[in-house]
């Protein structure tokens, strides 16, 4: 690379020349795993509200049981032997790519959003000739103060109808059978989900939003284990928030991408059931050219290592998913900052499960329409982005060596624990999204690079299988803790966004305990090493 663009690079992170080429490739790669991910968040997180809250906890613990058995596969693809990791990791996203690719044909060909399931009580609530294909929420119901509840789009607004639109006897009683009346629509859309989804609709949604959380677990882990073993420690703290900085990116593209078109379906007055499939396609694209992009991240200088990556255990193909995860478990049983390390994981994903239950109820709650929660979520995505990468791009480094690990690690806890707390006093939309971006911001530009670089002091054989397992496995059982938690508060009790509230402030407390005993445990590890 040319002498100019290693001095501009330069300018905004403290990179050598002999590891520029490394870093780009690890910058771009990043940068197309999280573009093909954030083009799909969106679609996933609004197929999980249309599959109704109570669903919810469900979906949950189904990613822990597929991870399960993604984790130890992943961990035997990258292990094999004669294969250098290289390789595997590309074919590892190319095998991504085509999952996506088929996921794209089978939103092309299903059923979901070619027409309202007939059994529904929203296919029955209209005659032929007077049906409406923009409901709010999949079904209509009748609010406190409201004659009707109808999407905007049609030119509806809340509150009133449109002369042209004109409600028979036989609508009216249509609409009743939809559980219309002070809480019945509430309930329904909230809990019940979008009644106008065939089965076949909410199975291949359901497939898809397991699969889009699993296959992102494992594309990340997989990278961030590549960087781990590819940079040394003074490496990782100089240079990993810029890598950082190209997942941001990708995050932000991704989310700018989406929300342009699903803004554009709303403007075409697009069926709310038919999810635009074109962002599947792309997004296959995009994983599969980071399959090339990770073909560049390569050792730049020799590295002290406890394991060669040549002398990782062979243990042929005999070995089953189960002793490939007992390998890694017991990895992680036998350090006590591997289990330290597991803890603070646990108590991270479980907080960021709680943020996710509460922002379904709220936004749930609020926005009625398919393509007006698409747009919400990949609004969201692509503030926290923007700010993100103006940080990542320049500061993330020097940020980590001013405050040190023990406080970059405990930011996250207590700046969620903030966020909450405003959500707990205004549970509307605008406050989610606040204290959800304020919660992302902190959390990939200074609490993702220094936990990346917490795995700096163990082991190569450590980084590719129990890493794997940590990032994945240990993942779903706080995502299930936090899904269990939701269950008890609103499905047992219906404490609603305020329960949820309460619940987050008090595992972030003990979150951030943790993550500051962590960080001191590991600047005495690397002392040491």
């Amino acid at each position: 690379m040319s002498a100019r663009f290693l001095s501009v690079i330069q300018s905004v992170v403290d990179v050598r020349p002999d590891e520029l080429a490394t870093l780009w490739g690890a910058f771009s790669s990043f940068f197309l795993i999280l573009f093909s991910y954030y083009l799909l968040v969106p679609l996933r997180d609004e197929a999980g509200v249309s599959l109704g809250t109570q669903w919810l906890p469900m979906l949950f613990l189904a990613s822990l049981i597929v991870t399960l058995f993604a984790a130890p596969s992943t961990s035997k693809l990258l292990s094999r032997p004669g294969v250098s990791r290289e390789t595997a990791i590309k074919q590892l996203y190319v095998a991504m790519g085509c999952i996506l690719g088929a996921f794209y044909v089978l939103y092309l060909f299903s059923s979901l959003g070619m027409g309202i399931d007939p059994r529904s009580s929203v296919g029955s609530a209209f005659d032929g000739g007077n049906r409406m294909q923009d409901v709010d929420g999949g079904s209509l119901g009748v609010q406190p103060g409201h004659i009707l509840t109808t999407s905007a789009d049609r030119g509806v607004e809340r509150g009133h109808l449109d002369p042209g639109s004109a409600l028979s006897d036989k609508n009216m009683e249509g609409i009743a059978k939809t559980g219309g009346g002070a809480d019945g629509k509430a309930k329904h859309d909230v809990k019940s989900g979008d009644a106008r989804l065939s089965m076949s609709s909410r199975i291949l949604r359901a497939s898809f939003f397991l699969w889009i959380g699993v296959q992102n677990l494992v594309a990340m882990s997989a990278m961030w284990a590549r960087c781990a073993d590819v940079f040394s420690r003074d490496a990782a703290v100089r240079l990993y928030g810029f890598i950082g900085g190209g997942a941001t990116l990708g995050q932000l593209l991704g989310s700018f991408t989406a929300r342009c078109i699903a803004k554009s379906r709303q403007a075409q007055q697009k069926d709310d059931v038919d999810p635009p499939a074109v962002l599947i396609l792309i997004s296959a694209g995009a994983i599969s050219l980071a399959a090339m992009a990770s073909q560049r991240v390569r050792p730049v200088e020799p590295i002290q290592r406890t394991v060669p990556l040549n002398a990782l255990p062979n243990h042929g193909e005999t070995r089953t998913l189960v002793e490939h995860l007992k390998e890694g478990l017991g990895m992680i049983f036998s350090s006590a900052y591997l289990v330290h390390l597991c803890v603070y994981l646990m108590l991270a994903y479980c907080t960021a499960s709680l943020f996710y239950f509460e922002r379904s109820l709220v936004v749930s709650s609020n926005l009625g329409a398919s393509n007006a929660r698409t747009v919400w979520f990949a609004t969201m995505n692509m503030y926290s982005g923007s700010i993100i990468a103006c940080i990542q791009l320049t500061t993330t480094g020097r940020l980590l060596k001013f405050f040190g690990m023990p406080v970059s690690l405990a930011a996250t806890p207590t700046l969620a624990c903030l966020g909450l707390l405003a959500v707990f006093i205004n549970p509307v939309p605008q406050s989610i999204m606040g204290a959800e971006v304020t919660r992302k911001v902190i959390t990939y530009a200074i609490a993702r690079p220094a936990r990346e670089g917490l795995f700096t002091v163990v082991s190569t054989e450590e980084k590719y299988k129990a890493k794997i397992c940590i990032d994945t496995i240990v993942q779903r059982v706080g995502d299930t803790l936090g899904a269990g938690a939701f269950q008890v508060i609103e499905g047992s009790f219906s404490l609603g966004p305020q329960g949820v509230a309460v619940m987050g402030m008090v595992v972030s407390g003990l979150w951030g305990a943790v993550a500051f005993s962590l960080g001191k445990r590991n600047q005495v590890l690397a002392r040491v090493k």
